[in-house]
């Protein structure tokens, strides 16, 4: 089966933990880190290829853009965690261009100080900006270095192939003067072909893609800085305020001036991942 890019996701900015029962998704993918830890029965888990059997008290963890799906043989109880990579920015750049070592760890004095501090987090779900939240999964994330190190992403880029380069490309450059054809000339790829490849294997344009990063990218800027709207839209990549105003609506449903005033159309403005609680409730991350 064709692993999908779940875009609703990566429009999230907000922090995900919460218990899910005899889950099982389809293979997919995103620039976000997701964690299962197991706290009852048995949990089939694929990451980049690789299968385990998870058991109460083991992990798995996927890095951005690795392929991944769950399967229940019998009945399992997992705490799932999504970590926006927007979150730990530290990580990231320590992180550069590698993966974990393994994706899995089973039951040990680790998982057991990991499981500690996710239930710690469950309180905390849907939270956009917390120094809290950023405490914790350091804490976890700490400790995952640790214990299973850290490694060339290429030793196991997954079912994406060259994709995945081309998504981290462009997370490294959308701030930048970044085009469909210059990307595809970067990666040696007709323009067309680049084209089909990136809607096929994501599900929506290249420009659809970037411009919703970069609105993403916006409204942290909005939620944690003074700047002028103006100045922000071109602090996100965007070329003119028009393009920015429209890619912010489409994504946060609000205006940028309402975004920043507090107008929003639901009760607490960091709950902005309407697209992915909807996606949720059918639930890709369960049966």
């Amino acid at each position: 089966m064709d692993a999908f890019f779940e875009l609703a996701r990566d429009e999230d900015s907000s922090f995900c933990c919460y218990e899910s029962e005899n889950n099982a998704c389809n293979p997919h993918f995103h620039s976000n880190i997701e964690i299962a830890f197991v706290l009852e029965g048995e949990l089939s888990v694929t990451i980049s290829g690789q299968t385990r059997l998870l058991k109460a008290g083991d992990l798995s963890v996927a890095t951005g853009f690795e392929v991944h799906n769950y399967a229940t043989p019998r009945r399992s109880r997992i705490q799932l965690v999504i970590i926006p990579v927007s979150m730990v920015g530290r990580f990231m750049s320590l992180a550069r261009n590698q993966v974990f070592s393994t994706p899995f760890l089973e039951k040990c004095d680790r998982t057991a100080d990991i499981r500690e501090a996710v239930l710690h987090l469950a309180d905390y779900n849907d939270t956009t900006d917390s120094m809290i939240v950023k405490g914790y999964l350091y804490v976890i994330l700490g400790h995952l270095v640790e214990e299973l190190g850290l490694s060339e992403y290429g030793n196991r880029q997954g079912d994406i192939g060259p994709v995945r380069d081309i998504l981290m490309y462009i997370e490294d450059h959308y701030l930048d003067d970044i085009t469909e054809s210059k990307t595809a000339q970067e990666f040696g790829y007709n323009k067309y072909y680049f084209s089909r490849l990136f809607n096929q294997t994501v599900g929506c344009g290249f420009l659809h893609y970037v411009n919703t990063i970069r609105a993403r990218h916006a409204a942290s800027l909005i939620h944690n800085t003074d700047m002028p709207l103006t100045q922000i839209c071109y602090a996100s990549g965007f070329h003119n305020t028009r393009t920015f105003a429209r890619a912010f609506k489409e994504l946060y449903n609000v205006s940028a001036q309402d975004y920043r005033r507090g107008n929003v159309p639901y009760s607490d403005m960091d709950n902005e991942a309407i697209k992915f609680r909807a996606l949720r409730n059918g639930n890709p991350h369960t049966k």
